[in-house]
């Protein structure tokens, strides 16, 4: 008997002891990898990072030190310029800032959160300048002996005080007679290098909480954990895809600025159009990148009581001339004034607001006389209240019905395919629901809320 109930007891350990060494062997697989993709990459970071904004900086020390040679012939030639001869060192300082400070801040519009400015070495000070900030800077005495360019005569690359400085020195006859310079903060190298080893972490481990829900799956039958896991890893996807966005918005304005840069130089007209089409795409692109982060990163619903009635005549009055000017007539209809729905009111006008523009939109091949939108609110039952965006457009296809609210799924040719997708999530994240119903004729998505009562 004791020989028997070892074995037994032995029997049913063994599937735990199982599931054991299979979970530590998917750890092992998902994690060792990334660590040491860590250890080979990560900790490089910083130097690949720091290069990339020196080859940054660079770049703006070449247009400064272009813009004051090729356009105003150097620092000599602006001082000569000036009636008067040879005058006191402040009052030069004073006409190299007039002169250049318009220069800098051209250039700091093209390349925000950078410092910039030139030194001359005639003065013997900084005499125009712009902050991280976009205010200019004073003109400011600096002696030559603290910047080593001058002693080399080649480019340098200061450390100061959690910044990285670039500086390029200014010849004339073969003499430097000053230097061209821009900064920019270095505080977060440390965090953005960290920021990297941990996202790598992250989707080490999301991967490992894949593959540890399929072992699971497989061991137990069940599919309600397997579920949540993945869930939780669109999520982390989003999360981390919505971090990238972020970072690409940056790099899109700075060639935003420089394009406009370029284009108010420009004078042919074939390349200004040239230009502008290019802008315009990359306003496009920002558009895009601010209806993602919106979507995978919503704002946290402050939730109060609003009267139903309210919203809809704000949303009403706010699209009623673009309706007008579309032909649309648009239909107001609240039997009972007092509803109040439980929601955040910014996010409910977003949802109608854009709800309403859709269906403006959808009515473009219905002819006129016959463009209607309807806004009306009315009990559901069960503590609840229905407001519903009505057309009398021609309807969605049943094979599109079942992906409308699928982030980037899109029936226009300029839209992002985010617009149902963000509504929806902004009204489940008050508790309530959103849902479209199609017809011959008609078209309505139907919000709906918890009320004030319940």
């Amino acid at each position: 008997m004791k020989g028997r109930r070892m074995a037994a007891a032995s029997h049913g350990l063994f599937p735990h002891v199982l599931a054991a060494k299979a979970y530590a062997l998917v750890l092992v697989a998902a994690l060792l990898p990334s660590l040491i993709a860590i250890s080979a990459g990560a900790l490089q970071f910083d130097s690949v990072e720091r290069r990339l904004r020196q080859a940054h900086l660079s770049s703006i020390c070449t247009i400064l030190r272009l813009e004051l040679e090729e356009e105003r012939g150097g620092f000599e030639a602006i001082l000569r310029g000036s009636a008067g001869g040879a005058d006191h060192q402040a009052a030069a300082a004073g006409r190299l800032n007039v002169a250049l400070q318009p220069v800098v801040f051209r250039v700091a519009q093209a390349y925000p959160r950078v410092e910039a400015g030139y030194y001359s070495r005639a003065v013997q000070a900084e005499v125009a300048g712009v902050h991280i900030d976009g205010s200019p800077m004073a003109i400011r005495p600096v002696y030559e002996e603290e910047f080593p360019i001058y002693r080399t005569g080649r480019p340098s690359v200061l450390m100061q005080a959690g910044r990285i400085v670039q500086l390029m020195p200014v010849f004339s006859r073969g003499e430097i007679v000053g230097h061209v310079w821009a900064a920019m903060e270095d505080r977060d190298m440390v965090r953005m290098s960290i920021s990297s080893a941990t996202a790598m972490l992250w989707a080490s481990a999301v991967t490992a909480a894949a593959m540890l829900c399929a072992v699971w799956r497989v061991l137990h039958s069940t599919s309600s954990w397997c579920s949540t896991q993945v869930q939780r890893a669109g999520d982390m996807a989003n999360a981390t895809a919505a971090a990238v966005v972020h970072e690409l918005r940056n790099p899109i304005a700075v060639a935003r600025g420089l394009t406009e840069l370029i284009m108010s130089r420009e004078t042919d007209v074939r390349k200004k159009m040239w230009l502008s089409n290019l802008m315009r795409q990359m306003d496009r692109m920002n558009v895009l990148a601010s209806d993602y982060l919106m979507y995978a990163r919503p704002r946290e619903a402050r939730i109060s009581s609003v009267p139903v009635a309210e919203v809809l005549g704000e949303v009403k009055s706010q699209v009623e001339h673009l309706a007008g000017q579309s032909g649309v007539e648009m239909a107001l209809e609240v039997p009972d004034p007092s509803i109040e729905a439980l929601c955040d009111p910014d996010q409910l006008e977003q949802v109608l607001l854009n709800l309403v523009r859709n269906a403006i939109e959808a009515l473009d091949q219905v002819p006129e006389g016959q463009r209607v939108v309807n806004l009306s609110a009315m009990p559901a039952g069960d503590g609840r209240v229905a407001i519903r965006v009505r057309d009398s457009g021609p309807g969605i296809s049943q094979e599109d019905l079942p992906n409308l609210f699928k982030p980037f799924f899109t029936t226009r040719q300029k839209g992002t395919g985010l617009g149902l997708a963000v509504s929806k999530r902004l009204v489940e994240q008050v508790g309530g629901t959103l849902h479209a119903e199609t017809g011959d004729g008609c078209t309505q998505f139907v919000v709906t809320l918890r009320t004030a009562e319940r």
